[in-house]
Formats: structure tokens, C-alpha cells, sequence
């Protein structure tokens, strides 16, 4: 394992942590679009 991989396995739990009080300290939702045409499909107002 490379140097810079186990840096970040070690950081994984703070962001994890991080991210976990984002999302249900401001009600925040992560979606991921697989596909461009969805990513444009979902940044314009329905």
C-alpha cells in the first residue's frame, strides 16, 4: 500500500464524521449522477 493510501484511509473517518454533520445538521442529501445528461438534467429548476 502507498504511503499517500494509508494517509488517506486515516482521514476517511473524519470526513466521514464531517460529512455525517452535514448532512443531518442541514438536512443536506448526496446524490451522484452516473451519467452527464442526468448531472445537466438535475441543475436546471424543474
Amino acid at each position: 500500500m502507498l504511503l499517500e493510501e494509508k494517509i488517506f484511509l486515516r482521514k476517511r473517518s473524519i470526513i466521514q464524521t464531517v460529512f455525517g454533520y452535514l448532512k443531518n445538521r442541514l438536512d443536506l442529501e448526496h446524490s451522484r449522477h452516473r451519467s452527464p445528461i442526468n448531472f445537466l438534467v438535475h441543475i436546471f429548476p424543474h
